[in-house]
C-alpha cells in the first residue's frame, strides 16, 4: 500500500494494442508530477517529497527531478537508511531505456547530451550517517557511433566507521 498527496498528468497518451503487454515505451507524457509519496513497509519503506517527469516517451530527452527521497531498510545491518536531497537527470530517452531494462536487453546507444546531478546524499546505519556526499555532477555528449566526452565532479565526500566497527 502507498499514499500519494497529489498526482498531475499532462499530455499523456498510452498506445497499446489489445492483447499486448504494456511496455514503458508505449506511454508518452508531457508532464507527470507526484507529490507526497510514501510506501511504508517493515522490510523497506520509501518516500519522497516530489517527482517531476517531463518529455517522457520514446525518442524524447526526458527530464526527471526527484526531491526529498528517504529509503528505510530497518533489517539491513550495513546501511538502514538512504536519504537524497535532490536528483536531476536530463537528456536520456527514459522510455527506451526502461523498455530495454524490462526486456533484459542492453540499452541502445543514445546520441546527444545527458546530465545527472545529485545533492545531499546520506547513507545511515544505527541512527547515524556513515557515508555522505554533498554533491555530484556528471555530464556527457555522445555521437551516434558511441564516441563522446564527459565530465564528473564529486564534492564533500565523508565516510565514517560503521556502527560496531568503531568500538
Amino acid at each position: 500500500t502507498f499514499t500519494l498527496a497529489e498526482l498531475r498528468l499532462g499530455g499523456m497518451v498510452v498506445q497499446r494494442l489489445p492483447g499486448q503487454q504494456l511496455m514503458p515505451d508505449m506511454i508518452r507524457a508531457d508532464a507527470i508530477r507526484l507529490q507526497g509519496f510514501a510506501a511504508p513497509d517493515p522490510e523497506a519503506s520509501i518516500a519522497f517529497r516530489q517527482l517531476d517527469i517531463e518529455e517522457y516517451g520514446p525518442g524524447r530527452p526526458t527530464r526527471l527531478a526527484l526531491s526529498g527521497l528517504d529509503i528505510g531498510m530497518p533489517r539491513n545491518r550495513e546501511a538502514d537508511r538512504v536519504r537524497l536531497g535532490r536528483l536531476l537527470a536530463r537528456g536520456l530517452d527514459a522510455a527506451t531505456l526502461l523498455r530495454a531494462a524490462v526486456e533484459h536487453q542492453p540499452p541502445p546507444l543514445a546520441a546527444g547530451r545527458q546530465a545527472l546531478e545529485m545533492e545531499d546524499l546520506q547513507v545511515g546505519a544505527g541512527g547515524r550517517t556513515i557515508v555522505s556526499v554533498a554533491s555530484a555532477r556528471a555530464s556527457g555528449e555522445q555521437d551516434a557511433q558511441g564516441s563522446g566526452t564527459g565530465s564528473l565532479a564529486i564534492r564533500g565526500i565523508r565516510v565514517e566507521p560503521m556502527p560496531g566497527l568503531d568500538e
